[in-house]
């Protein structure tokens, strides 16, 4: 697994990004520092924890769902393997690189690729399956604080919720409808060339019946181990809240409280954010991701504490993040020469 010349490319456009909101921010820079300087280190360490909570969760499943068919992999292990994603997550455009590079350090770990694809392809289904319930309930118990948001951004949520529903049902279509999957893999493809989606019909249908093998596969792994899947759901449903309740954290470290606001609110917001990231293309979400918390988080405070809010939750959550997986990934390298 080489960091080729695009990942390059996509962390170079994470930099210019980073450097083109702070020029953004301005007239309120003095605001902003001024307000980072009051931070209560406790709230700080709780954040820091929550945020490394999060993928170690994630590792834990990936060896929940690894030990079915390798009894021996480790908790370690997995949990490497999560943060080596989260930093190939985090410089692709689309979070594209995060399985790609999973599957790779599975079969350094000593798992077939066979059961790696399967392994990614479930967890996939689950994580997805999480977003969904969780935003279900914010949208449908906080729509109150969805019709705080102008119309565009509303519909936009809205959108970015059904992106995430379809994505389940497509894959549920392709594997369970023989005649679904007829039509895409002849019709659907065909289409998808005429608009310039993608360039080749036969190499994206080998792909597409690649797919449905390892999907099959999960499948099978799911029906035969309901019990072990049930457990990892309630895991990612779990860790998807955790996330969503940080941005609360870094507000209370700031010494502001609310009123009329609720620690459910806020995590309400930070669901309608995760979806409309669908629809931030650049590596990572980069400059969507930080303008739209802004947009929604100043609803509910003023823009300095809004922004403030932003740099800390996204410094820690994101780019440490990164930082992590990044180094755990070179560990990798030098071990594995």
């Amino acid at each position: 697994m080489k960091i080729n010349k695009s990942f390059i490319l996509n962390f170079a456009i994470i930099i210019s990004v980073v450097g083109l909101m702070f020029f953004i921010m301005g007239n309120d820079f003095s605001s902003i520092t001024k307000l980072l300087k009051t931070i209560k280190l406790s709230y700080v360490f709780l954040i820091v924890v929550l945020s490394l909570l999060y993928h170690v969760l994630v590792g834990i499943t990936l060896t929940r769902l690894a030990r079915v068919t390798n009894p021996q992999y480790t908790y370690l292990k997995g949990i490497h393997n999560a943060f080596i994603a989260a930093f190939f997550h985090g410089i692709t455009p689309g979070s594209s690189g995060g399985q790609m590079a999973q599957a790779v350090i599975f079969k350094k770990q000593g798992i077939n690729s066979g059961s790696a694809a399967s392994i990614l392809w479930l967890e996939f289904v689950l994580h997805q399956a999480a977003l969904i319930i969780v935003g279900f309930v914010f949208l449908f118990t906080k729509f109150g604080v969805l019709q705080l948001l102008n119309s565009t951004m509303r519909t936009l949520v809205i959108l970015g919720f059904f992106a995430n529903l379809l994505v389940l049902v497509f894959l549920f279509l392709i594997v369970q409808s023989p005649r679904f999957n007829k039509w895409f893999l002849f019709k659907g493809l065909y289409l998808l060339q005429q608009l310039h989606i993608i360039k080749s019909v036969e190499k994206n249908q080998q792909r597409v019946s690649d797919f449905v093998e390892q999907f099959d596969q999960a499948q099978e792994m799911f029906i035969n181990n309901l019990d072990e899947v049930a457990k990892v759901t309630f895991v990612y449903v779990l860790k998807v809240s955790l996330f969503y309740f940080i941005p609360y954290l870094v507000i209370r470290s700031f010494g502001i409280t609310f009123i009329t606001v609720s620690f459910i609110d806020i995590m309400a917001l930070s669901a309608f954010l995760g979806m409309l990231k669908v629809f931030a293309p650049l590596p990572g979400g980069v400059g969507g991701t930080e303008v739209l918390f802004i947009i929604l988080f100043s609803l509910v405070t003023n823009q300095i504490v809004a922004t403030s809010t932003m740099i800390l939750w996204r410094f820690v959550s994101f780019y440490m993040i990164m930082l992590i997986g990044f180094i755990f990934y070179m560990t990798y390298k030098v071990k594995l020469r």
